[in-house]
C-alpha cells in the first residue's frame, strides 16, 4: 500500500492514514507519498522504509477516544530520527472552523494537501514554491505596486524562482515603523515589523540603489499602521486642528473606553470627516479605513488625546514641536524603576503646573534609560510627533536616590 514515488520539488514527506477512505481521498488529491497503516504500530520493514525515503511524516489518523495508535507510531518514528506532525482526530493541531463529528468531516477539514504542506513549510521541514507577491531571486515580499525588489534590486517577474525555506519564526522586540526615501526618484515608502525587519537597499519603483532611511520610530502595539501614501517626515501633516483638539479634550470621560469606533464617534462630534466604523479588511482597498499613513496616525493620535489626564495646555510654555512648530504639547509619564522594583510614583518632565496634560504609559523606566535617552519627553497634539529629552524631576531624583 506504500507508493515509493518521492517528489523532491514538493518536499520530503509522507502521510500516514489509518482508514481506507482517508487513503483514497489522499490519492484523489495527488498526495503521492501516502501509506495506509492498519495495525497499532509500524512493522520493522515499514519503519526502515520510511526512514530510508523520508525525513518528515504527517500522521492523519481518525481514532476513537481510547485508541492511541498515533502516539505509539509517533514514538517509533521519533526514535529513528523522523520529524513527526500528528494531526490525528480527536486532537488535530490545526485550527478548525467547525467541529468534527464524522470521518467525512475529518477528511474535509484536515486531509488537504495545501494545508499539510503549509504546516511543513512553517516548521521549516520542506521548501516553499509559492512566489505570489515575492521576489523571484531572494523570495522576499514585494508590494503590489513594486517594480523592483527592495532588498536585492531584481525586477518583478525575473529571477531563478528556486524552492526556498520559508519557516515561521517567533520574533521578539517592539514594532518599529521605518520610512525610506529614494534619492533618485523621490519615492517614499514605509514598513512596520517587530524588531524593525530587514533593511531595504533599493527603490521599489526605479530600482536604483540610492536609498535613505529617513525615519525609524518605535510604536505601541495598539497603534494603527498603514503603508499607503506615506508622508514626508520632515513635513508632517496637521492631523488635529486647534479647534478639533479642544473639542476632543472636552469629550474625555476619564475612562480607557475611548478606542476604535468610539473614538471615531468623538472625532465626528469634533468636526473630523471620518466614517462610522473602522474597516481594515474591506475587499475594496479604497473603502478601507484607516487606509493611508496619515489616517492611521490621526486615529492613533486621537486615541492618545482622549486618554490624556490633566487640563493645563500651557504647562510647558517653552516647549515647541520641532516638526510642525505647534505649542499644543502633552508630557509623557513613566513608571520609575529603582533598585529593581517599581517606585509608586509617575515621572513627568519638570513643570510648575499643578494639572499638566499627561499621557501615562505602561513603560518602566530607570536611570539607564534616561542617561541613554531611550524615551521621549513630549508628544505634539497636532502632528503626533514624539520628541524631547526626558529629564529627572526633583521628585524623581529623590525617589531614585540621585544627587543633583
Amino acid at each position: 500500500m506504500l507508493n515509493l514515488f518521492k517528489d523532491e520539488n514538493k518536499g520530503n514527506y509522507c502521510v500516514l492514514v489509518n482508514k481506507q477512505a482517508l487513503y483514497e481521498s489522499a490519492k484523489v488529491q495527488d498526495i503521492q507519498n501516502v501509506m495506509l497503516v492498519t495495525g497499532q504500530k509500524l512493522s520493522t520493514t515499514e519503519l526502515m522504509h520510511i526512514k530510508e525515503c523520508w525525513s518528515n511524516v504527517v500522521i492523519l489518523f481518525y481514532l476513537d477516544n481510547n485508541d492511541h495508535a498515533n502516539d505509539i507510531i509517533q514514538e517509533q518514528l521519533e526514535k529513528v530520527g523522523i520529524w513527526v506532525i500528528d494531526d490525528s482526530f480527536p486532537n488535530p493541531s490545526v485550527m478548525l472552523e467547525e467541529p468534527i463529528d464524522s470521518l467525512e468531516d475529518f477528511i474535509s477539514a484536515c486531509l488537504i494537501k495545501s494545508q499539510i504542506e503549509s504546516e511543513l513549510i512553517r516548521d521549516g521541514r520542506i521548501k516553499d514554491r509559492d512566489y505570489t507577491g515575492r521576489c523571484g531571486n531572494c523570495h522576499e515580499p514585494m508590494g503590489e505596486a513594486d517594480k523592483y525588489c527592495k532588498f536585492c534590486g531584481t525586477k518583478r517577474g525575473q529571477g531563478r524562482f528556486l524552492p526556498f525555506d520559508n519557516p515561521m519564526y517567533c520574533v521578539y522586540g517592539p514594532p518599529i515603523k521605518t520610512k525610506y526615501k529614494c534619492k533618485n526618484c523621490g519615492t517614499l515608502w514605509l514598513t512596520c515589523a517587530l524588531g524593525g525587519g530587514k533593511k531595504a537597499s533599493f527603490c521599489p519603483l526605479c530600482g536604483e540603489k540610492k536609498v535613505d532611511l529617513v525615519e525609524r520610530k518605535y510604536i505601541d502595539f495598539s497603534s494603527y499602521v498603514c503603508t499607503e501614501e506615506p508622508y514626508d517626515p520632515d513635513n508632517p501633516p496637521t492631523l488635529v486642528t486647534e479647534g478639533q483638539l479642544n473639542k476632543l479634550l472636552a469629550q474625555r470621560n476619564g475612562t480607557a473606553d475611548n478606542r476604535g469606533n468610539k473614538a471615531l464617534k468623538k472625532m465626528r462630534q469634533a468636526g473630523f470627516d471620518v466614517p462610522d466604523k473602522i474597516d481594515e479588511e474591506n475587499s475594496d482597498p479604497k473603502k478601507r479605513y484607516p487606509r493611508t499613513e496619515a489616517e492611521a496616525d490621526q486615529l492613533t493620535l486621537v486615541e492618545k488625546i482622549l486618554a490624556l489626564n490633566g487640563r493645563d495646555q500651557n504647562a510647558y510654555p517653552d516647549v515647541v514641536c520641532d516638526k510642525c512648530g505647534s505649542k499644543h504639547i502633552a508630557a509623557f509619564s513613566y513608571q520609575l524603576l529603582g533598585n529593581h522594583k517599581v517606585v509608586d510614583e509617575c515621572m513627568i518632565s519638570e513643570t510648575n503646573s499643578q494639572d499638566p496634560l499627561i499621557l501615562r504609559t505602561s513603560y518602566l523606566i530607570g536611570e539607564r534609560d534616561l542617561r541613554e535617552e531611550r524615551r521621549e519627553a513630549f508628544i505634539c497634539l497636532q502632528c503626533g510627533h514624539e520628541f524631547g529629552k526626558l529629564t529627572f524631576s526633583r521628585k524623581s531624583k529623590k525617589l531614585l536616590g540621585i544627587d543633583d
